[in-house]
């Protein structure tokens, strides 16, 4: 079964991995004042399109195109995309995905204030 996710003009806002335990969180912007956490717990498989390179995804600035979490007899997979067509001077329309296939993927939807996700955004590091 697969479940499209509305990411048409969203944006990643915060990736955190954890490859000791193979777990992966994205935060990503559902408008004003809501965040979809999905939590990726067992990654087994990352297949990637177009992100060899990391300056490429980072120049993408974490904006979404589309996106699905589809359920199959042993595993989940979560299938995120994107497309950098705004610098024409380095970049002609490149589309870029990853599908990730893990044991469980699950999804939140989280109320934040603006001042929260602005946080979010311009948080460079974890503070402990």
């Amino acid at each position: 079964m697969k479940k499209i996710l509305d990411l048409h003009d969203r944006q990643i806002l915060k990736i955190i991995s954890n490859p000791i335990i193979g777990c992966i969180q994205f935060l990503i912007s559902q408008g004003a004042e809501k965040v979809l956490e999905i939590n990726v717990t067992g990654v087994r498989k990352i297949v990637q399109e177009n992100i060899d390179c990391l300056s490429l995804f980072f120049d993408a600035g974490g904006g979404l195109d589309t996106g699905y979490i589809e359920e199959t007899a042993d595993n989940k997979k979560l299938f995120l995309s994107g497309i950098i067509d705004w610098n024409h001077e380095k970049y002609i329309n490149v589309n870029w995905s990853f599908l990730i296939e893990a044991d469980d993927i699950m999804l939140m939807y989280l109320q934040k204030s603006e001042e929260e996700i602005n946080k979010l955004m311009d948080q460079e590091k974890i503070d402990f």
